[in-house]
């Protein structure tokens, strides 16, 4: 389909490869042969300009709780893709964070620059503290005072909510600190270029103090030059300035600006509120912004002195200061106006009808087609969406479209043909254009053949592209689809290794794909693993029981009681029940030490006295198998007797004692019975006759020493 180029100037739609428009002449590449000009000596704007190749904006919520020193409060809400945004604490001050993204990188040097700028005009400049490279995330920063107050976005609705003399006191205020801000910018060769509400902070409400932040698309000035061409608009465009359109910036574009700030501040929205940026361009380079008759004659002329078109006749620093004073100005706002006018009532409009179809920001030749072919109020619904050309709208509306349908129609370069096309396969024209936007599809790419087509197919819009970007061809796209797969999730469970079916088992039953993958790998089919996990288990705890050859309830109590598998699998293949197991466990046991103890007729809590004693199995076994109780046998092993030697002393009637005592001359206890018989013999026949008292001494000696 082929492609082509609307005029910024009058809305033509042109050739693609035209380069300049066929009905007024501009150029329609204006920014390339604008970037020619060489008159800027440093820019900020280059200073700022980022690797956008390079960025990989990271989803999800920031993790950290401090920054170089600094407590973070809170996160703010993202606004852009530049950077991530905080409220900082420290030394009992709070500071704002612009922590700018991974791959964003602001020229470090310019970052000095503009800080030592804030320093310089601090009572007119956001204070910006520290500027670098944060060595632990690796990211640009910067550090800035955190204005409390909020945004000039803010203090608009406050401001309206006044009564009429505070309001026009609070008016004055913001005008009186905006100019001097502006003017002390501007001093050093400085064009803000992006202001809006937003980029006015609230320093304090009682004096109100304004000062400006956000230089991150600003210019500097050349020594001799008082304008700059820049290569493109990167603004605001319900800001821009009339000349912002080819692309020419100089110090007046900030008092536009400021002329729509206050437009804003005093009739309570945006002139372009609601308004599409071709339609913006339109009527800045076709009439410029209406100033509503409805306010005072004072603010009627500051806006009018501001929003003057001819930027060499727009009000600036000098008479803002007037205005303020109370001293008369000149506007050249009406001539522009008037001048306007002039042509309408030459091509036969009066001066109410000009005044009509003027607000409409239409040029006097396309309010006589529109005139000729439309009443006002059908028009307007036209014109409003955007359309400039009444023959083209009389096609879209010949062929039944809205305004709506039509413009998004008109936008995609789709023919009222292709059109009646999609909308008999009920393709919905605002579905269309947020698919588009959604998916950065170009107009070029628009085939609405194939979108009908794959419709007829049961794809979606633009669904099958999808399907292609994530390397399916049609047929796998139709098996994963018919799974219920989308695009990304198909991608995502192929590259581990599923195929569709495979695949859809495994997510109804709550699996990512890598967690599928791993209990896979360990084993499980997809049933399998619900019911390992169900019940707590991790892949790998479920892949170490059924590894030491349990089933899922056998691990859930095992588990449950304190055992990890491969000390279940040891109590169990030693033949111990789980209660049993528990039981010995609890009281200081080992799986390879409680075989011996219970098989050996031991209790649980035996085996424990035992080995609390410093008793090894083998020994109490022993010590047991020779009839000895602990206590016997504590004392008798301190006494270093062996078991077996113990009971044969205590059999041959010795007590420990003694045998302690004929053991140490050398005594067995069978020699030792044998020479206490002996003596015996000999006393009681000493005895029997009759020997004498010394005899008999010795005898009683003798007694003491074998026998008792």
């Amino acid at each position: 389909m082929e492609g082509y180029k609307i005029c910024p100037n009058c809305g033509e739609r042109n050739d693609v490869s035209a380069t300049a428009c066929a009905k007024c002449n501009l150029p329609l590449d204006v920014a390339n042969e604008l970037s020619d000009f060489p008159t800027i000596s440093q820019t900020i704007e280059d200073a700022i300009t980022l690797r956008e190749s390079k960025v990989q904006v990271r989803e999800g919520v920031i993790t950290f709780t401090s920054f170089r020193g600094y407590r973070i409060v809170k996160s703010f809400s993202a606004t852009g893709a530049e950077a991530d945004t905080f409220l900082l604490e420290g030394n009992g001050e709070q500071y704002f964070l612009k922590l700018y993204r991974v791959g964003m990188e602001p020229k470090l040097e310019v970052l000095q620059k503009v800080k030592a700028l804030s320093e310089k005009l601090s009572r007119r400049l956001v204070r910006i503290y520290e500027v670098g490279l944060d060595e632990t995330t690796s990211r640009y920063f910067e550090i800035m005072e955190y204005a409390k107050g909020g945004s000039l976005k803010d203090l608009v609705v406050k401001i309206r909510s006044l009564d009429s003399g505070e309001r026009d006191r609070m008016v004055r205020r913001v005008v009186e600190e905006l100019a001097e801000s502006i003017h002390a910018l501007h001093m050093e060769g400085i064009v803000h270029r992006d202001l809006k509400p937003g980029n006015v902070l609230v320093r304090s409400m009682e004096p109100l103090e304004l000062v400006l932040s956000d230089f991150g698309i600003s210019l500097r000035l050349g020594e001799d030059a008082s304008k700059v061409y820049a290569s493109s608009f990167k603004g605001t465009p319900a800001y821009m300035a009339p000349e912002e359109v080819s692309n020419y910036f100089g110090k007046e574009i900030d008092w536009w600006h400021l002329g729509i700030m206050l437009y804003e501040l005093l009739e309570g929205k945006n002139p372009f509120a609601g308004v599409s940026e071709q339609v913006i361009i339109h009527t800045l380079v076709t009439r410029g912004v209406r100033v509503s008759e409805g306010l005072g004659e004072r603010y009627k002329k500051l806006l009018k002195g501001l929003l003057t078109r001819d930027y060499s006749k727009r009000w600036g620093y000098e008479q803002v200061r007037d205005w303020l004073e109370g001293k008369e100005v000149a506007v050249y706002y009406e001539e522009e106006e008037q001048q306007e006018l002039k042509e309408w009532l030459k091509a036969g409009f009066n001066k109410v009808s000009a005044r009509r179809w003027m607000k409409l920001g239409l040029d006097v030749e396309e309010a006589i087609g529109f005139k000729a072919t439309f009443r006002y109020n059908e028009a307007r619904e036209w014109i409003e969406v955007g359309f400039r050309n009444a023959e083209l709208v009389r096609r879209w509306y010949d062929a039944g479209f809205s305004p709506e349908e039509a413009i998004v129609f008109e936008s995609l370069g789709i023919s009222q043909k292709d059109a009646n096309l999609l909308k008999k396969s009920s393709i919905d024209a605002q579905e269309l254009k947020k698919l588009v936007e959604a998916e950065k599809i170009s107009p070029e790419e628009i085939d609405v053949h194939d979108i009908v087509r794959d419709l007829g197919k049961g794809f979606k819009l633009f669904e099958k592209k999808k399907w292609q970007m994530n390397g399916f061809n049609f047929e796998d796209a139709i098996a994963w689809r018919n799974q219920g797969f989308s695009p990304e999730e198909s991608k995502a469970w192929r590259n581990v290794g599923f195929t569709a079916k495979k695949a859809k088992d495994w997510k109804v039953v709550g699996f990512t794909p890598e967690e599928a993958r791993n209990w896979r790998n360990a084993g499980y089919n997809a049933q399998e693993a619900k019911l390992w996990r169900d019940e707590g288990f991790t892949c790998e705890e479920a892949g170490g029981w059924r590894k030491c050859r349990f089933d899922l309830e056998q691990a859930k109590v095992w588990r449950i009681n304190g055992f990890i598998p491969s000390e279940a699998e040891l109590w169990r293949d030693s033949q111990f029940s789980l209660e049993e197991a528990r039981l010995w466990k609890a009281n200081g046991f080992t799986p390879k030490e409680a075989p011996g103890w219970r098989d050996a007729k031991f209790s649980v809590e035996e085996a424990k006295i035992w080995k609390s004693r410093d008793f090894t199995f083998a020994e109490a076994k022993e010590w047991r198998d020779k009839r000895f109780d602990i206590e016997e046998a504590e004392l008798w092993k301190d006494a270093k007797f062996e078991p077996s030697e113990a009971r044969n002393w205590i059999e041959n009637g010795f007590n420990l004692k003694r045998a302690k005592r004929w053991r140490k001359r050398g005594y067995d206890p069978v020699r030792a019975r044998r020479l206490i018989k002996t003596m015996s013999v000999v006393v009681r026949l000493a005895m029997l006759v009759g020997m004498g008292y010394g005899v008999r001494v010795i005898v009683d000696f003798l007694m003491i020493l074998f026998i008792k």
